[in-house]
C-alpha cells in the first residue's frame, strides 16, 4: 500500500539540511498559527500521518522548500 503522505521524507531532509530540530520547526509553525507538536511532526516525517492542506503549506514555507522539490517528491512518490 502506498503512503498518502508523499512529502514526509522531503520535510525531514529539508529540516535536517536547514539544521533545525523538530521542536524548532514546531515553534515556527506555531508562529504561523499551526499547532503541531514534535511527536506529530515525527509521524508526518515518517509518513504515518496525513497532512492538512494548511499544514503542508506552512511546512513548505517554514522549511524553504521550492515548488520544484514538491513536484519531484510527488513524481517519485
Amino acid at each position: 500500500m502506498h503512503s498518502t503522505n508523499l512529502l514526509g521524507p522531503l520535510f525531514k531532509r529539508s529540516r535536517i539540511k536547514a539544521g533545525l530540530t523538530q521542536a524548532q520547526v514546531c515553534n515556527r509553525l506555531s508562529e504561523q498559527g499551526i499547532k503541531m507538536d514534535r511527536t506529530t511532526l515525527a509521524r508526518v516525517e515518517g509518513q504515518k500521518r496525513k497532512l492538512k492542506d494548511l499544514e503542508m503549506v506552512a511546512l513548505v514555507e517554514v522549511l524553504g522548500i521550492t515548488l520544484g522539490e514538491v513536484e519531484k517528491a510527488f513524481q517519485e512518490g
